[in-house]
């Protein structure tokens, strides 16, 4: 569900929290790397866009705190390639 352009997350707050403790760990100490699968339709695409909501945001005193998010997917099919057969 989507209201006023932001996804809403139901049922992830432990998730998002874990991936939140990730993150702060990774800014502290050392490299961190957090996986997110499971099946189709589940939520994985709208958890990590609540994260990358979380992790790019600013300060309150319009600091530059936030990090650069990237993000990708991938065609197991490939069929987003031209001429695929």
């Amino acid at each position: 569900k989507v209201v006023g352009g932001c996804p809403i997350l139901f049922g992830r707050d432990a998730e998002l929290e874990a991936l939140k403790e990730s993150y702060h760990r990774s800014i502290t100490s050392e490299c961190e790397v957090a996986q997110i699968f499971g099946p189709s339709g589940i939520g994985k695409s709208a958890l990590c866009d609540k994260f990358a909501e979380y992790a790019t945001a600013r300060s309150d005193d319009g600091g530059a705190t936030g990090c650069i998010y990237l993000s990708g997917r991938f065609d197991r099919l490939q069929q987003s390639q031209p001429f695929h057969a």
